[in-house]
């Protein structure tokens, strides 16, 4: 349950920085707007690369609770 709680606030998070990114970037010069985005896509990344190894383990935990025997009634 902490794990979804987690998710959902990383979540709700994310949804704020990008609209804070929206407000801001329309008052900033264009080098400013560069140095901006590249940090905005920095960021997005580690947030993807969280999501993912979240995902992981949550299905590595699944893997190890139902081996793939028991859900293919494998030999």
């Amino acid at each position: 349950m902490a794990k979804v709680t987690i998710l959902q606030l990383v979540t709700k998070q994310s949804i704020l920085i990008f609209i804070q990114t929206f407000i801001l970037i329309f008052g900033l010069n264009f080098s400013m707007k560069v140095l901006f985005l590249s940090f905005y896509a920095i960021v997005c990344t580690n947030l993807l690369t969280f999501l993912e190894s979240v995902t992981k383990l949550i299905l590595y935990s699944g893997w190890k609770r139902f081996p793939i025997q028991r859900l293919t009634g494998g030999d």
